[in-house]
């Protein structure tokens, strides 16, 4: 069984790959939190905010890596800004 890698000794491709798929869930994430926001679920949106921060929290991207999937995936989402704050 491979155990996982530090982002320090994988490659760019790889960078890229989980970037990719980071920033998909994130985004992911961020639309049903917004969502049940919006639908006043204060459960559901922390449910789906739980789920977007513990996607980015892996040792397996770059920090730089981490803030470019965040800023990429939810651009001005002021719901995600108020509660990462």
């Amino acid at each position: 069984m491979a155990q996982p890698t530090s982002f320090t000794s994988q490659g760019v491709d790889d960078q890229e790959r989980l970037l990719d798929e980071a920033s998909a869930v994130v985004k992911e994430q961020a639309y049903y939190m917004k969502r049940a926001i919006d639908n006043d679920q204060l459960r559901e949106a922390m449910k789906h905010a739980s789920n977007l921060i513990c996607e980015l929290r892996t040792s397996l991207l770059s920090p730089k890596k981490l803030l470019r999937a965040l800023h990429a995936s939810v651009p001005g989402d002021a719901a995600l800004v108020e509660l990462l704050r």
